[in-house]
């Protein structure tokens, strides 16, 4: 995977002579696509980036404003989605590109913004967390955030209920220390999915992205 900052910069550049420091970084989500290519305002900004993956925080010169974003199949001219992704100066997203590639196939591919987390530290002793449902496999699903010494669906009530594929939950608020993370279809106590041991240290803050083939954990 290569990132191509310095022709992203120029891009943002020719648009607008003032601007301030944003960040984005970007996920890789659809599992029926090896690679991608992320064009911004036409420019190759992202190179090769293999699903499951994703990018550090790219800092931008970026003045507030909408810019038009493309995936296209790595090396290819192959457009897989386009969309116009809003970003505020000084803010920090995070852009996961998610769904089925193909006609006729659903969900369908596309791409999902979401604002991060920025300068809003977690009291001492706890911990934030969100959840980004991004597996294309999965219809809504509960998620259990399980204390590591108590690691059992069957008597717990879920954390997150109900969340649907391409959706996020906010972030939520946990008492910092080890946990299990587990997912399981809505409405059922039937472990789907496993992050495994989950250490939330104090003043942290999470993102965890299901995927088909297991789970992204990315600081914020």
């Amino acid at each position: 995977m290569r990132i191509f900052a310095a022709s992203l910069a120029l891009a943002f550049l020719s648009v607008a002579g003032a601007f301030a420091q944003s960040r984005v970084r970007i996920v890789h989500a659809s599992p029926d696509v090896a690679k991608v290519d992320i064009l911004v305002l036409g420019q190759v900004a992202i190179e090769a980036l293999p699903y499951a993956e994703t990018t550090d925080y790219i800092p931008l010169p970026l003045p507030s404003g909408t810019y038009p974003m493309q995936v296209n199949v790595s090396g290819t001219s192959t457009m897989l989605a386009s969309a116009n992704v809003t970003i505020a100066s000084g803010a920090s997203y995070t852009i996961v590109a998610l769904g089925l590639a193909g006609p006729g196939k659903s969900p369908a591919f596309r791409l999902v913004t979401l604002p991060d987390n920025r300068g809003q530290e977690p009291p001492d002793g706890s911990a934030y967390y969100r959840l980004i449902h991004a597996a294309p496999g999965t219809g809504a699903i509960d998620a259990y955030a399980l204390p590591f010494a108590y690691a059992t669906t069957r008597t717990s009530e879920p954390d997150v209920a109900g969340l649907n594929f391409g959706t996020a939950t906010g972030y939520n608020r946990l008492a910092a220390g080890p946990y299990f993370m587990r997912v399981t279809a809505a409405g059922s106590k039937t472990i789907a999915a496993d992050v495994g041991r989950l250490l939330l240290p104090s003043r942290s803050v999470r993102t965890i992205i299901a995927l088909d083939s297991g789970f992204l954990v990315l600081p914020d």
